[in-house]
Parts: C-alpha cells; structure tokens; sequence
C-alpha cells in the first residue's frame, strides 16, 4: 500500500511568504496545501461540524473513493442507509459533488478512510477542531 505522505498547511495572506514556504516544504518530501487566510479552514471545519458521527464517518468513505455499495459493506449497513447519509452529507456541507466534498476534507485537513488501518478517527475530536477554531473569545 502506499505510504501517504505528511500534509502542511500553509496559511499566510503574503503569497510570496507562502510560495517561499511550499518550495521549502516540497524538498523535504511533504504535500503542501496553502490557504490565504485561517477563514478558509476555520469555514471547512464549521461545515464538517455540523454532521453527524455517521455523516463524518460516511463523508471519510466517500473522500477515499468508495462506491455506496462499498461503504454500505464496509459499514455494515444497508445500500438505502448509505444513500441517505450520503445525501445528508452532500447537504449540509453544501457541495454538490464529490470533488467538492473532497477539496472541502483537505481544507478542513480531514484524511480519508484508509481501508486495512484503523478506520475510525473519533468524531468528538474532530467537532472539538471546529469548536476550537470557531471560539471568537
């Protein structure tokens, strides 16, 4: 399988800060995503905390690129079952594919399921991310 390499956000509004830091970053052999501003993650996240447990453990199925009927097995659940979170997902994200979906995890620097490993990241993790970033005190 292959190994996945580390992920670095990049969050400056200096885009010269930001393109000295990725070519830095893509030498030592790390995936470099760059945000203009915290906002855009900070966004992500609060749309990604508005799912359920079930939702956010659908949605990482779906950004690893498995068909319905493949989570339904994966899960455990009904092909029905697996139709109707995916359709809560799509909706309360706000996106309207799946490539939007999976923009919106790497924003949020939420990784796929991988099949094989662990497949669970605890989702009161994640909601505390969002609580964090959302926290305006």
């Amino acid at each position: 399988m292959k190994e996945l390499k580390p992920i670095v956000f990049v969050v400056d509004d200096d885009q010269s800060v930001r393109m000295s830091l990725v070519d830095l970053l893509a030498r030592e052999d790390y995936a470099v995503e760059t945000f203009a501003s915290a906002a855009e993650v900070v966004e992500s996240r609060a749309r990604l905390a508005k799912l359920t447990p079930r939702e956010f453990e659908v949605f990482r199925w779906i950004i690893a690129g498995l068909l319905n009927k493949e989570i339904g097995a994966e899960m455990g659940v009904t092909l029905r079952t697996i139709k109707r979170h995916r359709a809560q997902v799509m909706q309360k994200t706000g996106v309207v594919s799946v490539v939007e979906l999976v923009r919106l995890a790497l924003k949020a620097g939420i990784a796929p399921v991988q099949p094989g490993i662990a497949s669970r990241v605890p989702y009161t993790a994640h909601r505390g991310m969002a609580k964090q970033f959302s926290n305006t005190d």
